[in-house]
């Protein structure tokens, strides 16, 4: 198993769409069958919607918006992009027709704000669309807002959700720079653990820039 992901792993990069000008990328493939992101770029590409899925994505960055158009250019009625605030949009679709949808929750917390409008944005969420997948990006960074997220996205949570946290480095004393990301999930796939429980060791080793690196996986299930 471990060999079969770190042969993935290697080819990623060649399914994902990038700006070959800046060389950066622009999108991730997620599949299921409707998509929502709020405030985030790390989105479907429309390459990866099979057709009768949906996506929407929702920017805060005019040039991210155009970068967003131009991929998803050939999905037509199946992908939507629009230029707004992700947390007021979201409540407006939610819960989709489907009834069945990931959403995707991956500010930049470069305004502080976003320590707050995201545990909030996810509460509401779950009154409107209870059975939802949600995905929450957060930065490991020393400041406190930041070590508090988790616990603030826990309490929310109810009794079926994943936290993962993939640590590169140890934090340095002082330092408000990230040292790793996590990501939060309420109502994860029932396989996730264990692919995850596979992968991080792999993860862990390959990104580990000196010492501290580690990785942490804990939930709660039905």
């Amino acid at each position: 198993m471990n060999d079969q992901f770190t042969a993935q792993l290697a080819d990623v990069n060649i399914l994902v769409p990038h700006d070959h000008k800046k060389g950066k990328i622009i999108a991730q493939a997620i599949y299921t069958r409707q998509i929502v992101t709020v405030v985030g770029i790390k989105t479907a590409a429309a390459r990866f919607l099979p057709v009768s899925h949906q996506g929407y994505s929702n920017e805060t960055y005019v040039d991210k918006v155009d970068l967003l158009g131009k991929t998803f250019k050939d999905a037509g009625r199946r992908a939507r992009v629009t230029l707004g605030d992700g947390y007021v949009e979201l409540k407006a679709l939610l819960p989709p027709p489907p009834r069945r949808a990931l959403v995707l929750i991956d500010p930049s917390y470069e305004d502080k704000r976003d320590y707050a409008r995201v545990p909030e944005t996810l509460g509401d969420a779950l009154r409107r669309f209870a059975t939802g997948m949600y995905a929450v990006w957060y930065p490991l960074l020393s400041r406190v807002e930041a070590r508090r997220l988790p616990e603030r996205l826990r309490a929310l949570a109810g009794d079926d959700w994943l936290d993962v946290a993939l640590n590169v480095r140890k934090p340095h004393s002082g330092s408000f720079g990230m040292h790793g990301s996590g990501m939060f999930v309420v109502n994860p796939p029932w396989t996730l653990r264990a692919e995850l429980e596979g992968c991080l060791p792999i993860l862990r080793d390959a990104l580990a820039q000196g010492e501290g690196a580690a990785y942490r996986l804990e939930g709660a299930a039905r």
